[in-house]
């Protein structure tokens, strides 16, 4: 009888293993963005500890050598041991197969292992290591309640099966105690095994969440540069184009004109490094004072008479960058696009926000939202405003309301 117990005890062991971190799931625990080597199979959980298993299920077939423990004591027969070595291969063999496939398979995996520990109960007392075997392989089914189910069917086959063998017609003598046991160590081998699953499962669902996290800020950060690029570049290459074309048709009537427009190009082109070395370190910030004025010097090369109205507020840093960059891709798309001859900036500001209205007398064709446009109207959202874009009196008008940092935290 004491045999009998410590070999069922030493069963539960393998489910035990569940819920230690193999040395991959240590590794991952290390560098959570680290992508695991998942295998997603029908009906079964698919995590990398459940990889760990299918990669390596021999491991726990150790205990199978429990099985034959009472040989030690009493001598088996010729058909005793033809009987056992037979079953544990085809059990081994199957158990193996089973281990991370769909439902369907590990059900008729578990139904071999209970018809071996049943039928060789005659032939072998330890059989009730196969139904602890039989009952945590359900606990790697998917969903959990299924895997639930599929375990409380396995272990009412076995203790029913054990009950008719004992009473039954066959009246073959089996420990009531051990019969119990082991049908106890089977509950809890098996709800070792199903929580370990389901902890290594929340595990990873917690690493891909990590993972996408970390996937999310990347393509944020690369959208930021490109916007940040896109206002630096585009602004200062069109002033550079606007200005040298102007310096060239200086050169001969007025050559002192054209070295101050040479001068400035050269002081864009090193600003503008400047610039772009701190939009790629994430740390590019401007001000509307200073757009503005980019904005009536570049505009001044290209013969577009800027006037502004209003003053400029004391504005959080954030909030004057994102109004400054607005200005700058604005005046961008005058340079390029309207054709106009002139140009108004109105500032009017409150206790409740600040509001900026670019117009310019040109063409009147409202320009198709680019990447400019677009990165514009994202950092004015950013900052709780709204942008509007559409006809002005003559050409296009641009819209722009910010709310400040009082009336933000009001709301």
């Amino acid at each position: 009888m004491g045999r009998h117990i410590l070999a069922n005890i030493s069963e539960l062991l393998p489910s035990w293993h569940l819920l230690m971190p193999l040395p991959e799931e240590k590794k991952m625990a290390k560098s959570p963005l680290q992508k695991p080597n998942l295998t997603a199979h029908s009906g079964v959980c698919s995590d990398s500890r459940t990889q760990g298993l299918e990669q390596r299920p021999y491991f726990y077939l150790l205990y199978i050598l429990f099985y034959f423990s009472s040989w030690f004591f009493v001598a088996p027969t010729l058909v005793d041991v033809i009987a056992g070595i037979a079953s544990v291969i085809v059990f081994n063999v199957v158990y193996v197969y089973a281990m991370g496939r769909n439902t369907p398979v590990i059900l008729a995996a578990t139904a071999l292992a209970l018809a071996l520990a049943l039928g060789l109960t005659p032939f072998n007392g330890m059989t009730g290591t196969l139904a602890i075997y039989a009952v945590t392989l359900c606990s790697s089914i998917r969903p959990e309640r299924l895997a639930l189910q599929a375990m409380a069917g396995a272990w009412v086959v076995y203790v029913a099966g054990s009950l008719f063998i004992m009473f039954g017609p066959l009246e073959i003598f089996l420990s009531t105690f051990e019969v119990g046991f082991t049908a106890f160590l089977a509950i809890m081998a098996g709800l070792a095994a199903w929580s370990g699953y389901n902890t290594s499962e929340r595990t990873d669902i917690r690493e891909r969440r990590l993972r996408l996290e970390a996937e999310l800020a990347a393509v944020r950060e690369r959208e930021r540069i490109a916007r940040d690029l896109h206002d630096v570049l585009g602004h200062t290459l069109t002033t550079i184009a606007v200005k040298s074309d102007l310096a060239a048709r200086l050169l001969d009537s007025d050559q002192d004109k054209a070295r101050q427009e040479i001068t400035e190009i050269r002081d864009a082109s090193r600003a503008t490094l400047k610039e772009v070395r701190a939009a790629v370190a994430g740390m590019h910030l401007t001000t509307l004072t200073a757009e503005l004025d980019r904005a009536r010097s570049a505009l001044d090369s290209a013969n577009v008479a800027l006037s502004i109205t209003g003053t400029t507020p004391a504005l959080p840093s954030q909030q004057g960058s994102a109004l400054g960059l607005a200005v700058r891709e604005a005046v961008t798309n005058i340079l390029r696009h309207s054709e106009a001859t002139h140009a108004s900036i109105t500032i009017t500001h409150s206790a409740e926000g600040i509001s900026l209205t670019i117009e310019d007398n040109g063409k009147g064709e409202t320009p198709v939202p680019g990447a400019g446009l677009n990165g514009m109207r994202i950092r004015i959202e950013a900052q709780g405003g709204t942008l509007g874009i559409g006809q002005g009196a003559a050409g296009v008008q641009l819209r722009i309301w910010l709310p400040t940092q009082t009336a933000l935290e009001g709301s």
